[in-house]
């Protein structure tokens, strides 16, 4: 049976990925989807962005033999369909519209700055409602490198989505202030008030390093008080030990605690006492898009062409 592949590319504020999937339809119908390879490069835009307003020279060199890199890989897999979407970090620079345009011309990428709208909408997009119980209230979360999407949503309906320029890189460059702290936490008191006790939905990599240091599975449940106890054992660790005792990668070594207080923050906000983490995250979300776009294009288990 000749799969439907599809390819995504996240450009985020803290690392990029490429995420190559193929989709079929099992005899009952249903939608059989397999990620057949993740390649994450540690390349962080927020560095340069974040701090001088722009992506130097030397991350530009960097960031294009990556996606050439992405580019052969996905040359070779034959997708369907290919996107490739950069967020907070490509949005705010000066200079990233034109940066997307030059490496589009060396790659053949179809490189889009996307909205933190857009990039809301995208995770969103991941289908995780079809999961959980619909009568029920959840807010989605998702901290990145640059920004923080929340999307809050109630009996199956999406009610509203919103991005903040507030995540892991910006906090740790100090480019966070008293003014986007108190603009998040006055959103999600307010819209907590409008409606049902929620729980959380949790995406991105950080919350996903969560899962695998606690030994738990895609789809459990974390209680917020697991959450501050993580941050309290990771900061009596140096940078150093997080790497050798941790076994994390650099750069999920130094953003992690960050990252994780602003979900600790929103979860307190809230009144929500616990969290439930698919382990997805943007890519998945454009590789979901993609699929619902090429319905007709989908293979059956019974059919073998």
């Amino acid at each position: 049976m000749k799969l439907a592949k599809f390819a995504a590319i996240d450009i985020g504020s803290n690392a990029m990925r490429l995420l190559l999937s193929s989709a079929f339809r099992g005899r009952d119908g249903k939608l059989v989807l397999n990620k057949d390879s993740l390649v994450r490069y540690p390349l962080r835009l927020g560095n340069d962005v974040f701090v001088n307003g722009r992506i130097s020279a030397s991350t530009q060199k960097e960031f294009s033999c990556v996606l050439q890199a992405f580019a052969q890989l996905v040359k070779a897999y034959e997708p369907l369909e290919v996107r490739a979407c950069a967020t907070s970090a490509a949005r705010e620079a000066e200079n990233g519209e034109q940066v997307m345009e030059k490496i589009r011309m060396e790659t053949g990428l179809p490189l889009r700055i996307i909205t933190g709208q857009e990039e809301a909408d995208i995770i969103f997009h991941n289908h995780v409602l079809n999961t959980l119980n619909t009568r029920n209230s959840y807010l989605y979360i998702d901290v990145g490198g640059g920004s923080t999407e929340l999307t809050w949503f109630e009996n199956g309906l999406k009610l509203v989505a919103r991005s903040f320029p507030l995540g892991a890189v910006r906090l740790l460059k100090e480019k966070v202030g008293e003014k986007e702290w108190r603009q998040l936490k006055d959103w999600v008191k307010e819209q907590a008030e409008q409606h049902h006790r929620p729980l959380a939905i949790g995406s991105g990599g950080n919350i996903n390093k969560v899962v695998k240091l606690l030994g738990l599975k895609a789809g459990d449940q974390i209680p917020v008080k697991k959450i501050w106890e993580l941050i309290g054992m990771l900061e009596s660790y140096t940078f150093e030990e997080r790497i050798q005792v941790l076994s994390m990668r650099p750069d999920r070594a130094d953003v992690l605690v960050p990252a994780l207080k602003v979900y600790g923050q929103i979860m307190k906000w809230a009144g929500i006492p616990r969290i439930q983490v698919p382990m997805v995250g943007l890519a998945d979300g454009l590789v979901r898009m993609m699929v619902d776009q090429h319905q007709d294009k989908i293979p059956t288990a019974d059919n073998p062409n």
